[in-house]
């Protein structure tokens, strides 16, 4: 189970907290959280060692293989705007478990690529970590399906499909040129 982000109360950390150490005796979860920890959190983080792999921020260039290592990714954040780590974890084919209060509504299909939680319940997350870990062979058929899902974009590419939204929401159906 991985986490990426700081570690921190508003990223979900106190949650998070409390599913390890549900699950801590179970030794068929092993909780890697990455990120760098905030001060604030310093006794929270002190309580996790020795019940999840804490390893501090990371260059982005090795993040890639620390998705690849994981089979499900975690982020409980209690508010968030876009958090670049759900785009990277669902371009690593990751199944996705956060929370409504942040991108992952839009990023998230519950049930076919991860879970959808409410914020501020360690419980439904347990209850989703659980549910993963008793339905494996689903659990990977998600991973398969994100990893055949995906499919990289270049700016071309966005730009293109901006054009096609603007021309079908404006009704014109004539390429938009440039007066200038």
């Amino acid at each position: 189970v991985l986490y990426v982000g700081a570690l921190s109360y508003q990223k979900g950390l106190m949650d998070l907290a409390t599913a390890i150490h549900a699950l801590a005796g179970d030794p068929r979860f092993r909780f890697r959280l990455v990120g760098a920890a905030m001060p604030e959190s310093a006794r929270l983080i002190a309580d996790l060692r020795g019940k999840a792999d804490i390893t501090g921020k990371v260059p982005q260039r090795e993040l890639p293989a620390i998705y690849h290592d994981s089979d499900i990714f975690v982020f409980p954040t209690i508010q968030d705007g876009y958090a670049a780590v759900l785009a990277q974890a669902k371009a690593s084919g990751l199944p996705i478990i956060t929370t409504t209060n942040c991108a992952g509504p839009d990023l998230v299909t519950s049930d076919q690529d991860g879970w959808i939680v409410p914020i501020r319940n360690p419980s439904a997350i347990i209850e989703r970590l659980r549910l993963a870990d008793a339905n494996r062979d689903r659990l990977a058929e998600m991973s398969q399906t994100i990893y055949d899902a995906f499919r990289p974009r270049d700016w071309d590419t966005v730009a293109q499909d901006f054009e096609s939204v603007y021309e079908r929401l404006v009704g014109i159906h004539e390429p938009v040129r440039s007066h200038g």
